[in-house]
């Protein structure tokens, strides 16, 4: 009998703290259901509002410039060059199109400007295929007119480099070094290559 006891006997203080705990539960989901969803809506909020007052990067100030004036040739070189860095293409070519052709409409440009298009349309050709291979024919045809032009052969070398070609890198990096050995340039590029 006192087995029976046992099995059915629960102290009162157990199933005060169980009916405690189940009503905690309810209490929390009620609250939860009440106020989760505008709690959610007042963090999204407060994080759109703290996004306004951050400090920006100079690529969206950039796109903001753009946007408010389209003819701004300084805004487009910047955004050409925050997009070469991201290594995103496309958008680069994009930008230095309406830069290249912001410079045409705009004959009384900075030398500065100009110059500066040059470089990024530089940086462009380097890191594009394509162009890269368009840049390799013009060397070659400058190295084969002038064929003791040691920087030509260097950018042959850097540019085969680029695109994997191991072995012709080392050629020209090879003709290099006959033209001038003791250059420090040369030999920059010989550890960079030979790694």
């Amino acid at each position: 009998m006192a087995k029976k006891l046992d099995k059915g006997f629960k102290p009162w203080f157990e199933n005060k703290i169980q009916k405690i705990r189940t009503l905690r539960e309810r209490q929390a989901y009620r609250s939860a259901k009440r106020w989760g969803a505008p709690a959610g809506v007042a963090l999204l909020l407060l994080i759109t509002l703290y996004s306004f007052f951050l400090p920006k990067d100079k690529f969206q100030m950039a796109r903001e410039r753009a946007l408010k004036d389209p003819r701004d040739l300084e805004t487009h070189l910047i955004l050409t060059e925050e997009f070469l860095k991201n290594n995103q293409i496309e958008e680069a070519e994009k930008e230095l199109t309406i830069a290249q052709s912001l410079t045409i409409n705009h004959k009384s440009s900075v030398l500065g400007a100009t110059s500066k298009l040059e470089e990024l349309y530089l940086k462009y050709q380097e890191e594009n295929p394509q162009e890269l291979q368009k840049l390799i024919s013009n060397w070659e045809k400058i190295t084969s007119e002038t064929p003791t032009y040691r920087d030509g052969y260097l950018y042959l070398s850097l540019y085969y480099f680029k695109l994997g070609n191991q072995e012709k890198a080392q050629e020209n990096l090879k003709i290099a070094l006959e033209l001038e050995p003791n250059s420090e340039t040369t030999k920059e590029l010989e550890k960079l290559i030979q790694y």
